[in-house]
């Protein structure tokens, strides 16, 4: 273990109180000085907070400070309610249970505040570290009558029942893909679903008929023996539990209205992003609130839903007066201020983003008595952000709930400072001219304010202030833009999917070595989704085989310009060798040790034959052992799929034994061996975040670029995931990475580490014309791609006023 990985375990320590922990008791805390987001009655600059014995005792701006309190500084700070997770992601494991129908167990029952869910480095410092202080757990997606969910605080409680806010909250039921089953079991198919569901509820309807007649009859009439599977059922028809139904697509929340006006029952619909806008008056007339999943990942991994998944959702029901709230429904709960952020981005009010985060879903679970809101009475569970709360570049300081401080950053600041010490083809072109622009050119010319980029043939012909503009040319005025290089995705698996339903193209498992294979020959030139990457600013895209195999096949590098060939989309045709070390557990290095070694002699044997003068027979071709020459020879770079510390190694060993070009894709323990990266002289291609293991390899990114390692960030997407590079980039920034660094990360480090920043990653006269310009700093949530353009092509526009474009020269 090296001393930044003691290191950084100890901060880990340092920033969470520990799960069990006695905690002193505190009589008073107070934050002075800072701003709050009271969620009830608006923002209070310059505000105090006062919490006392679990709770909210006072917010104002007069508020007077109990002696003895504990003083917490806010200057410079903004404090909100705690976010609420209303449909949160799946908590235990449920094992004899089967069939569709397990309404009578509550997923309070499966969570464990103290064990595998709250692993004080894992689960329980990613949620609070992202603000969020309750989830609304559930079992599962793929039953119909899943369970009874619970509201928990997330927190390490001082008693069992602690941590429950509300043990009972809402009846789940799921229609749509996920209950429908693969083993032909009932129920297969949507009306069987909905079926199973109106029986469920005419046996519970049945039932109360039953128990509530049998008092009135003879005295030795016994009522009906109670049944636990549908006491949640009878609750839901009482009105006194809320039924929340999974229901993404448009035919299934039909189906869920009716199921509500068939039964009376109070309806939360979840998932419903494809809500169409001819819905919006059954559900604000009927009362219904709807739960968006995040923006960040799929809404689920179910094929067939979010075909029409529209960003613009959030803000259209909010803004018709539906109430909406946010759910990290895949397991993204951490990642809920980006979604509000992102929705924000897309025409949500602000304010409906914050209601989103905190009071809506408190009033949805019917525990607005208690949490929500900043408001005197209410549990002290308090955020404390340093800048914009949906700015995901903005930290999380600390974080209180029931008036306990559970979470200080202030802690690993400290102990980050130590850490540190450690460290030492398209059509043709149309020529355009940015004017009076903040551009960010990746070179040794750094930032150019109010400055110029003139395009022309596809390339770019001059940059600096007050260029000319050429007769005819098409001149966007760049008066509060920021332009900076297109976006480079040094991992990526866009076009490779087949979109008739026939899966991944991009594994082939029919062998562990692929090395003769192109994934050049599976890309589809005219996939959907390559427009999210243009949206997103990507203008470049690294694709390659997946890593079921320890050799996948051959990488090639494109433009993410829909084209009608392939070979119109080309940067490299062959750029790379994709090598899993996940695929080789088990096997450590032998398995490539073995090939790298063919790879050797069928070398030696071609030189043999050329140095003898071509004299005898042609040594017979092997287009699987070529391909291994081309790794040798560094012709390539291998690509190193290596999430853990330990494939890192196997990746770094055989870089060491046999000399190949190698950059560690995903690489999220590279926190554990930084010495050992920067000393191999290697690159990282770090990502996606989202996927990582833990908030402490999001701070891997910032550390490796400060010890000097070239970090590049990747989606490792195949669909509209691709837009979100940039806020990768926001999320390293948030944990400790330097802003111009976060820029490198995505342009002109990609470039270097593929070997084309001759081409691409920078703006220089010579280099492809590959842009991005936004309305605001590139590393802010709330900032939209207005242009993204792709040698020289515009090809992806934001409408804009007609006023900002124009045509002609001077």
């Amino acid at each position: 273990m090296t001393r930044r990985h003691l290191a950084l375990a100890s901060i880990v320590a340092l920033s969470v109180a520990t799960p069990g922990a006695q905690v002193a008791p505190v009589t008073a805390t107070a934050i002075r000085q800072v701003r709050i987001i009271t969620m009830d009655r608006g923002v209070i600059e310059n505000g105090t907070l006062v919490m006392a014995d679990g709770k909210i005792s006072a917010v104002g701006q007069n508020v007077q400070v109990p002696a003895g309190a504990v003083v917490v500084d806010g200057a410079g700070l903004t404090a909100m309610p705690g976010i609420i997770d209303t449909e949160g992601p799946s908590r235990g494991t449920v094992s004899g249970v089967t069939g569709p129908m397990r309404a009578q167990l509550i997923a309070g029952d499966y969570f464990d505040p103290y064990g595998n869910d709250y692993r004080v480095e894992r689960q329980w410092r990613d949620f609070v570290e992202w603000g969020v202080t309750a989830i609304n757990v559930k079992l599962g997606d793929n039953v119909v009558f899943d369970s009874v969910s619970s509201v928990v605080k997330v927190h390490a409680p001082t008693t069992y029942d602690d941590h429950f806010v509300k043990y009972r909250a809402a009846l789940r039921i799921n229609l749509g893909e996920p209950p429908r089953s693969a083993q032909n079991q009932f129920p297969t198919t949507r009306m069987g679903i909905a079926g199973e569901v109106r029986q469920e509820f005419l046996k519970a309807q049945d039932y109360i008929r039953r128990r509530d007649a049998a008092p009135a009859r003879e005295a030795d009439a016994d009522p009906p023996a109670r049944d636990y599977k549908l006491d949640p059922l009878v609750a839901a028809l009482k009105g006194e539990l809320p039924v929340m139904i999974h229901a993404v697509e448009p035919m299934d929340v039909e189906t869920a209205i009716r199921l509500a006006d068939e039964f009376k029952f109070r309806l939360v619909l979840s998932a419903s992003a494809e809500a169409l806008e001819s819905q919006v008056p059954e559900l604000v007339s009927r009362n219904i609130p709807v739960v968006l999943g995040t923006y960040y990942a799929s809404i689920n991994t179910h094929t067939g839903e979010l075909t029409n998944f529209n960003y613009q959702t959030a803000g259209m029901l909010a803004r018709r007066g539906v109430t909406v709230a946010f759910g990290g429904l895949a397991g993204e709960t951490k990642l809920l201020t980006l979604n509000a952020g992102i929705a924000v981005q897309n025409g949500m009010a602000y304010e409906d983003a914050l209601k989103a985060l905190t009071t809506n879903p408190a009033r949805i679970l019917r525990i607005d008595d208690r949490v929500g809101s900043l408001t005197p009475g209410k549990d002290a569970d308090i955020v404390l952000y340093r800048g914009d709360p949906l700015e995901i570049t903005s930290p999380v300081v600390k974080v209180w709930i029931g008036g306990r401080l559970v979470y200080d950053r202030s802690a690993f600041d400290v102990a980050l400072v130590a850490l540190l010490a450690l460290a030492p083809g398209p059509a043709a072109a149309q020529d355009v001219l940015i004017r009076g622009a903040r551009i960010f050119t990746m070179t040794t010319q750094g930032v150019i304010e109010r400055g110029d980029v003139l395009v022309q043939g596809g390339k770019i012909a001059a940059l600096g202030q007050s260029l000319q503009a050429p007769q005819g040319i098409r001149i966007i005025e760049g008066r509060g833009l920021q332009v900076m290089p297109g976006l480079i995705d040094l991992h990526s698996h866009m076009a490779t999917q087949d979109e008739r339903g026939g899966g991944s193209d991009r594994h082939e498992r029919g062998q562990r070595v692929n090395t003769a294979l192109r994934i050049l020959d599976s890309v589809n030139p005219q996939y959907r989704w390559l427009r999210a990457a243009l949206e997103g600013g990507v203008t470049v895209l690294h694709v390659m085989p997946g890593s079921n195999a320890a050799f996948g096949g051959q990488t090639v590098i494109i433009k993410s310009v829909p084209m009608a060939t392939v070979d119109e989309m080309l940067v490299k045709r062959t750029a790379g060798m994709k090598m899993s070390m996940a695929a080789t557990r088990g096997t450590g290095t032998s398995e490539m040790r073995e090939w790298f070694t063919k790879g050797q002699e069928y070398i030696a044997k071609w030189d043999r034959w050329e140095k003898s003068g071509r004299k005898g027979p042609e040594p017979k071709r092997d287009l699987q052992l070529e391909g291994i020459a081309m790794q040798l020879k560094r012709e390539l770079v291998t690509h190193t799929h290596a999430q853990t510390a330990l494939e890192m190694q196997y990746a770094l060993k055989m870089k060491r034994e046999f000399g190949i070009d190698l950059v560690l894709q995903h690489a999220f323990d590279g926190w554990k061996m930084i010495d050992d990266i920067k000393n191999a002289g290697v690159g990282v291609s770090y990502g996606p975040i989202v996927f990582s293991f833990a908030n402490d390899s999001f701070y891997a990114p910032g550390l490796l670029a400060k010890a000097g390692v070239k970090v590049a960030l990747n989606m490792d997407s195949a669909s509209d995931f691709q837009r979100h590079l940039l806020h990768e980039a926001q999320i390293c920034v948030r944990f400790g990475m330097e802003r111009m660094d976060a820029l490198k990360a995505v342009t002109i480090n990609g470039a270097e580490l593929l070997k084309i920043d001759d081409r691409v990653g920078s703006l220089a006269p010579g280099k492809d014309g590959d842009m991005v310009v936004l309305d605001g700093d590139p590393l802010s949530t709330f900032s939209h791609v207005l242009f993204t353009i792709v040698d020289g092509k515009i090809a992806f526009e934001r409408p804009r006023p007609a006023s900002a474009v124009s045509q002609g020269g001077p």
